[in-house]
């Protein structure tokens, strides 16, 4: 079994290199608090269509996509009341989304 010490020295060294070239964490954070932010994340795959998350939720979750694009977009109704997925934003690799909901604890 690999030491809890390792395992922390690890996902720093991965996710802490990952956080810390996005502008917004690079500019604003200390190096401490990337690497404590690091030791937090979750790696979650979605697959094509999959929805992450709905208009309306709460949540304290960001997303950062590591391979792939996401798209955005909202639900609108139409003239005859029917729903129509209206994209809004590509997110591109490297990208982040959600991290005005995660600070703030906002609805999406």
């Amino acid at each position: 079994m690999i030491p809890k010490s390792i395992k922390e020295e690890v996902q720093i060294d991965i996710y802490g290199r990952i956080i810390s070239n996005i502008k917004l964490f690079k500019l604003n954070f200390s190096t401490e608090a990337i690497n404590n932010l690091a030791l937090r994340l979750n790696e979650i795959s979605f697959g094509p269509g999959e929805v992450i998350f709905k208009s309306g939720e709460k949540s304290d979750k960001m997303f950062i996509v590591l391979t792939g694009r996401i798209e955005l977009s909202l639900m609108m109704a139409s003239k005859g009341n029917e729903e129509i997925e209206h994209s809004i934003a590509f997110v591109e690799k490297g990208h982040i989304f959600g991290v005005e909901e995660f600070f703030g604890q906002q609805v999406r």
